[in-house]
Parts: structure tokens; sequence; C-alpha cells
């Protein structure tokens, strides 16, 4: 049982997300078993639209080798995390539009716009 609030992972939570749906299928077909996924409040929050629970907003270094780290915006890679090529995205500190992941319809949204096509109807 899986208890809720994975977005809370920052930019891991939709390819957590992906991780779980495989465990709950391999469980099915493999053993007749589950995987049982219940709802957090931060996914409620995104179904409702209130993306600032996406992740916080604050900078953190991160080591990229033995040298100084690199500073990381956070929210921004949780977003970018939502979009095809999330390096551009994080270089353009995501601002600008791009193709959605796992998108078939070709349109470019911003990444607030990919989360919340996503978490809405569409997703």
């Amino acid at each position: 049982i899986q208890l809720g609030d994975v977005v809370d992972y920052d930019e891991d939570g939709r390819d957590m997300y992906r991780f779980l749906w495989r465990l709950q299928d391999d469980a099915r077909l493999k053993s007749q078993g589950t995987v049982d996924l219940l709802t957090g409040n931060h996914e409620v929050f995104l179904l409702q639209g209130h993306l600032q629970y996406v992740a916080a907003d604050w900078w953190v270094e991160e080591q990229t080798g033995s040298g100084p780290g690199v500073w990381v915006n956070r929210r921004h890679k949780a977003l970018c995390s939502y979009v095809e090529d999330r390096k551009v995205c994080l270089q353009q500190q995501a601002l600008g539009y791009f193709k959605c992941a796992d998108d078939d319809d070709g349109l470019v949204r911003t990444p607030e716009g990919c989360v919340r096509r996503a978490w809405g109807k569409e997703g």
C-alpha cells in the first residue's frame, strides 16, 4: 500500500508514478497480487489545479562531480519533469513552451500547462 504524496518527490514524482503503475501491473500479472495507491493531499491539490504543491520554490546546490555544485530550483525541476526535453526546460528556468512528455497531440505548452494536462481530464 502506497500512502500518497508521491508528487512530494519533486522531479521524480512523475517517474515514481510510472514505476508504481508498472509494479501494479507486475503484481496483478505475476502473482494475482495488488499494489494499492492511495491519493495523498498533494495529489488532490494537483487534481484541483493548485500547482504550488508541485514542489517548493527554493534553490538547492547539486553536486556534479568533485568540484562546486550547481544551483537549481526544485520547482523548475519538478515542472520540467513533465516536458519532453527536461534539459532545455531547466536551462530556460521553466520558461517558454515545450512539447509535453507522453503527449501525442503535437501542441506545445508551458511546463505548468504540461502538469495541468497530466493531472487534468486529458492526462
